[in-house]
């Protein structure tokens, strides 16, 4: 049967995404916002694992501010769970990672090949991403691991308005 202006072929299922979102989820980092962030890169993720969303739209996304992402984001590459390259754009309007053109949204790739083990121990701070022996390398609770020393995005005990959350 032909699809018609009445009956729209339905959109052909996306197993990457759906793998990917699976991953994520299952995935125990103890730090809530790089999770949420993390779960939301799903949602555009190509076949090849990777993405290119940019920051403004994975905040809107999350409703979180944009500094928080970046700071996110940075911890979950810490943690070895994405990695990002970062991209240009050509005079001709194509996309390099090479240096030429314009900067541009980076490409992240999810790790769903690597060992969940050694992800969630980076995480929790069991191992160090760079030493593997470091006890205290990427502590979401306390800020370790991330590339910022205020901790104004990390979980707190106590709920309330976070800046993150006044920022939106």
């Amino acid at each position: 049967m032909n699809a018609t202006a009445h009956n729209p072929k339905p959109r052909a299922r996306r197993i990457a995404a759906d793998e990917a979102h699976s991953w994520a989820r299952n995935l125990r980092l103890r730090n809530p916002y790089a999770k949420l962030v993390l779960c939301m890169t799903t949602l555009y993720v190509n076949g090849d694992g990777t993405c290119f969303v940019g920051i403004s739209e994975l905040a809107k996304d999350c409703e979180l501010a944009a500094e928080t992402v970046r700071r996110r984001l940075s911890w979950l590459e810490t943690v070895g769970a994405v990695t990002r390259m970062p991209q240009w754009i050509d005079e001709n309007g194509r996309r390099n990672g090479e240096g030429r053109g314009r900067r541009t949204t980076d490409e992240i790739r999810l790790m769903i090949d690597a060992d969940v083990d050694v992800i969630e121990a980076r995480a929790c701070g069991d191992i160090d991403a760079e030493s593997e022996g470091d006890v205290d390398a990427a502590d979401p609770v306390h800020g370790r691991g991330s590339d910022d020393s205020n901790a104004s995005d990390h979980p707190s005990p106590v709920r309330g308005s976070t800046d993150d959350e006044k920022a939106v």
